[in-house]
């Protein structure tokens, strides 16, 4: 048995094979999804209500990101700017929610999903993993209908999708820059350019590949010139997003680099009643309670305060002062969270459906299990490469605790789902070869060399 997946390991490792292999799994995880779409078209092309399709509906209209929570509810700080203008400018010009803009939208989202898939591929070449378990890792990622849903209903409008996109290229250009040396400053302006950009969509995502990039400066740039890097740096972010910031200067008179919903998100998390009651009621609670989008008394409260930058700053001071006043209790939500962020309790899949057939357990069970895997094979990885890994726990690190004062949800943890599934891969590998008699998987020759710091 053990011959058998070394000599297969060694047929599909040839370039050209390997290639064919890729390229047709690719073709398949794009087909699969529009097939999933076209299966259905009345009812998975019509319009996904929520925050980001009313901006993006409304941009479509007025050309100001506004009318997040309801009609009426004015300009607002609680999406971002590009899937709004994305999305928008194809209402504009296909019509808000007929069947020709949901069908370019859904082109666009699985062609971001099918990228995403390549991307991560790369990056597990990087990071050493053999072809056979990565091609395994895109079979899984192409063929598993878990995530349809999500990704070709919901992802039309919000930016799931390209933050994992954008997440797992920037961790891929890291792991090629530190694997050359000797960077360029043209490499520099290209990364600096491309987390900037990742800044405007998700500013999580964005401050763990600053923090990879951290670990490359360090190592590959001069001390001297890090003064050059970091004015490198700092313009292209204002690139970036200066003329978001100059828009909420405009809107709010203050300094606001990102969202300004930051505050509203960790008051629906944290709260006496999260200690109390089954965490699906207190979150569903709280969000009938403080969400605009759900309760008429907070739509008033942000017409009575005159934005709602100013009624998040409010719920900021309460609770702010709540997590003051008690602590541990934070600190025991925040490492639930985390929990739940990453294996989801069953009560998740009644507040965001995922669309996989069989019930919730064979869900919850999929999801517990690559995450299982995945982090048994990161494991691995920072034991026998520790230098390459480290570039994953930090492109993960930034986005998992700012993920820990908020509700997880399952369509925050996409995020996670493609990783976790080649180092799932990479893990099963391992432990097939152990067992078989191997205590170190054979490296394809493609694979980066073992690196440790």
């Amino acid at each position: 048995m053990l011959a058998l997946l070394l000599r297969l390991e060694t047929w599909v490792s040839h370039p050209r094979r390997e290639r064919l292999a890729v390229g047709l799994l690719l073709l398949l995880a794009f087909a699969a999804r529009m097939a999933w779409l076209l299966s259905d078209p009345e009812s998975r092309l019509g319009r996904h209500k929520s925050e980001a399709w009313n901006a993006a509906a409304h941009w479509a209209a007025t050309g100001v990101v506004g009318d997040v929570y309801a009609q009426g509810t004015g300009i607002s700080s609680h999406v971002g700017p590009f899937n709004t203008v994305l999305a928008g400018s194809i209402y504009r010009l296909f019509g808000t929610a007929t069947p020709t803009s949901e069908l370019i939208l859904s082109v666009i989202a699985a062609s971001v999903v099918t990228l995403l898939f390549w991307v991560l591929y790369q990056v597990a070449r990087e990071l050493g993993v053999a072809v056979l378990p990565r091609l395994a890792a895109l079979f899984v990622l192409a063929a598993g209908t878990l995530y349809y849903y999500a990704e070709m209903t919901d992802f039309r409008v919000r930016e799931a999708g390209w933050n994992a996109l954008l997440m797992a290229t920037m961790l891929w250009r890291l792991l090629v820059l530190d694997r050359q040396g000797g960077l360029h400053p043209l490499q520099i302006a290209g990364f600096a350019l491309l987390a900037g950009f990742a800044f405007l969509v998700n500013s999580g995502i964005a401050l763990g590949g600053y923090l990879g990039l951290g670990f490359v400066i360090l190592r590959h740039v001069k001390p001297l010139d890090w003064p050059a890097t970091a004015l490198v740096l700092l313009a292209a972010f204002l690139v970036m997003n200066g003329a978001w910031m100059v828009r909420n200067y405009q809107v709010y008179d203050r300094f606001m680099p990102s969202r300004g919903n930051f505050w509203l998100e960790v008051s629906i998390a944290n709260h006496p009643g999260a200690l109390t009651l089954p965490p699906e009621r207190a979150f569903q609670q709280q969000m009938f309670t403080i969400h605009p989008t759900f309760s008429e008394a907070a739509r008033n409260k942000i017409k009575e305060l005159g934005s709602d930058a100013a009624y998040f700053d409010l719920l900021g001071v309460e609770t702010k002062a709540w997590i003051g006043a008690n602590p541990e209790a934070f600190l025991a939500l925040s490492a639930r969270h985390i929990g739940e962020y990453f294996l989801p309790p069953r009560y998740m899949w009644d507040i965001y459906g995922m669309g996989a057939p069989g019930g919730v357990r064979l869900k919850q069970a999929w999801i517990w299990g690559f995450t299982i895997l995945g982090l048994m094979g990161l494991a691995l990885g920072l034991a026998e490469a520790s230098r390459r890994y480290l570039f994953v726990v930090a492109a993960l690190l930034p986005p998992v605790l700012l993920y820990a004062l908020v509700q997880p949800t399952l369509r925050y943890r996409y995020l996670l789902a493609g990783l976790l599934t080649y180092l799932a891969m990479h893990a099963c590998w391992r432990l097939a070869t152990a067992i078989l008699g191997l205590f170190s998987g054979p490296r394809s020759s493609t694979a980066a060399p073992e690196a440790r710091f």
